[in-house]
């Protein structure tokens, strides 16, 4: 039986992706909603996924991760299928600013005035030029009159912080290309590798650690979806080289598993649970490609 790879199962247009990131986006409600309701020390200690990894992630940042992933695969795909620059950026702006600007608009002038006391008080200092810029920088909307006394205040919606990093990874796909660098296969795994190295440093106490071991630390949270959305182009990059079969997908399973154990999914994530999140989103026998229509 020939061997499939994940380049063959990529090519069409059946996939659980719509799927996945419902899952994700729910994942993330659900672990918010223990910093929201709890204190943080009980909330650290009591959410799920942060339970289940020995302290190590929280599912929302499984989630995240698992979202910048998804992204690093389908938008080096839509970089080497774009026409051009122009092309490749409006196709990018359509994807992430409408359903941003709807996001924030429901988070501003919905749920903020419902939060507000008063909400005319609300309305009548609204920063009009203060959120129009944040609009356009892809900035999570806040207002120091709404939500307060809250675990989180000022913020309608947390979630959308990470939309920038997001859009900021597409700059970076197009900066490759106009290097003519994405095709080069080993520039990208080096940058990898890289990124990868980075998370070895990411959970250091940043009082101890200085220069540009201090910078990473800092900067851990970009730094991490870099490395999970160069991932992401890695699998598609080499997508003609990565096998899908039983036994790499389960020894995939037991080592991503077993990583817990050892502190080790920094690593394992972005390489095994990576590789695992795409066969998933391609498997014929999870019954989900049409999962959007309903």
């Amino acid at each position: 039986m020939p061997t499939t790879y994940l380049s063959h199962l990529s090519k069409g247009r059946d996939n659980n992706f719509d799927f996945l990131r419902f899952f994700f986006a729910t994942l993330v409600i659900y672990s918010h909603s223990f910093p929201l309701l709890l204190t943080i020390p009980v909330a650290e200690r009591m959410e799920t996924f942060r339970r289940l990894t020995l302290g190590q992630a929280t599912g929302g940042e499984i989630a995240v991760d698992g979202f910048f992933v998804i992204s690093g695969f389908l938008i080096t795909k839509s970089w080497l299928a774009s026409r051009g620059l122009g092309d490749y950026f409006r196709k990018r702006v359509l994807r992430i600013y409408p359903g941003f600007v709807v996001a924030v608009l429901l988070s501003a002038f919905v749920v903020g005035p419902i939060g507000a006391r008063p909400a005319s008080t609300y309305l009548q200092n609204f920063p009009v030029t203060g959120f129009l810029k944040s609009v356009v920088m892809l900035e999570k909307p806040t207002h120091s009159e709404t939500l307060a006394g809250q675990p989180v205040p000022f913020e309608t919606n947390g979630s959308l912080w990470t939309i920038k990093y997001e859009f900021a990874c597409y700059i970076f796909v197009a900066a490759l290309g106009i290097a003519a660098l994405i095709k080069r296969r080993g520039i990208v795994l080096s940058i990898f590798a890289m990124a990868l190295a980075t998370q070895l440093f990411i959970n250091m106490d940043p009082g101890k650690v200085s220069g540009i071991f201090g910078f990473i630390v800092h900067h851990k949270d970009p730094l991490r979806f870099l490395c999970f959305f160069v991932s992401g182009m890695i699998l598609f990059l080499f997508g003609d080289r990565i096998p899908v079969s039983k036994p790499v997908v389960w020894a995939a399973v037991v080592l991503t598993v077993a990583s817990v154990f050892v502190n080790g999914l920094a690593i394992t994530l972005p390489t095994f649970g990576a590789y695992l999140l795409l066969c998933l989103a391609y498997s014929r026998k999870i019954p989900l490609q049409s999962f959007a229509r309903r």
